[in-house]
């Protein structure tokens, strides 16, 4: 099952995992268990695979924390996205600038001016 999952890269997405995770949590499994079968190193620092081990070792179920992480994560992209396109509306402009702006001025403009002063 892990390497359908893998050759797919569908466990490359931080918030798959951890969905993957909390899906298991809440299905009896062990949190090392799924640690196993989710390698979260590449989305998650130690720091905070440590947080959840120590929870669970507490008594304390992780889901509430890794539902926040990625809501976190979440935001974290939607952010990205945005600046990504307001970056875009600017860069958008140099085409607009360069061939619409000077094909309305000869077909639009010219024409006219040209009419006016063929009529002095």
């Amino acid at each position: 099952f892990n390497s359908k999952l893998e050759s797919k890269n569908i466990l490359s997405d931080s918030r798959i995992q951890l969905q993957i995770i909390i899906s298991g949590l809440k299905s009896g499994l062990n949190i090392f268990q799924l640690f196993q079968i989710v390698d979260l190193s590449k989305s998650f620092s130690s720091i905070k695979e440590t947080r959840i081990k120590e929870a669970v070792n507490n008594g304390v179920s992780p889901v509430p924390y890794l539902k926040r992480q990625i809501q976190e994560i979440n935001l974290k992209q939607k952010t990205e996205a945005k600046i990504l396109t307001e970056n875009l509306g600017t860069k958008l402009i140099i085409p607009l600038g360069l061939c619409y702006l000077p094909s309305f001025i000869f077909l639009g403009i010219m024409p006219i001016v040209i009419s006016m002063i063929t009529e002095i």
